[in-house]
């Protein structure tokens, strides 16, 4: 009778993780709001050539992070863009790091996905945070620097996996395919205290761009 009762308490508990964990995923889903309008903020980063080639699909803002845009560039491109509040206005060479290495992507955690095709991306679903440091890793071949300044960086890589993160916690942005390297590109442009985040990725895995392709349309 004991196990039995014990095994009881088990089962109502994991029920009752479940259901809360879908409560909590409901309500953070609910504060979510898609929007075909772009925001001003964002297409002000790019070039006036690099508009004429752009096309903004939406834009979903929420209660717990920083809205996030997608666009699609000359057809064959997907363009992401968000941004964060550092905690202090300081040279992005003592803000972010980069590494070509191995890695485990997260697994918990309530992540949405991101548009992709032939590797799966996500973004972590996630109260905004002041930052501190940001980490670039991938796996896959080397990491080249296209620029590094006080106001902006940018990188081009191929990935197996790739993943952002802010202050040494969990991944913000992960991304993992299933058998070749990936292109993909990533802009930091710094205002004052707040990080423009800009990620270009293939629509299709077997795509290739000019590793200097993102940041030609970002405004220096």
């Amino acid at each position: 009778m004991n196990k039995y009762f014990k095994r009881l308490i088990i089962a109502l508990g994991i029920i009752t993780v479940v259901i809360f964990s879908m409560l909590v995923y409901t309500i953070i889903k609910a504060g979510q709001t898609s929007s075909k309008s772009s925001l001003s903020e964002y297409d002000t980063l790019f070039t006036k050539q690099g508009h004429d080639k752009l096309v903004h699909f939406g834009t979903e803002t929420s209660q717990i992070r920083q809205p996030i845009s997608n666009y699609v560039y000359d057809k064959r491109f997907n363009v992401f863009v968000y941004k964060v509040i550092l905690v202090k206005d300081t040279n992005l060479k003592n803000i972010i790091t980069y590494k070509n290495e191995g890695l485990s992507l997260f697994k918990n955690g309530i992540t949405s996905p991101l548009p992709s095709r032939n590797f799966k991306m996500n973004l972590k679903d996630d109260q905004s945070t002041l930052v501190s440091t940001v980490r670039l890793i991938s796996a896959g071949d080397s990491i080249v620097s296209i620029i590094q300044n006080d106001h902006i960086f940018c990188y081009y890589f191929k990935f197996n996996k790739f993943a952002i993160s802010y202050n040494d916690e969990a991944y913000d942005i992960n991304a993992a395919a299933a058998n070749s390297n990936i292109p993909a590109s990533v802009v930091f442009v710094k205002k004052g205290k707040i990080l423009y985040v800009i990620l270009m990725t293939v629509a299709e895995g077997d795509e290739e761009f000019d590793p200097k392709l993102l940041y030609n349309i970002v405004q220096k």
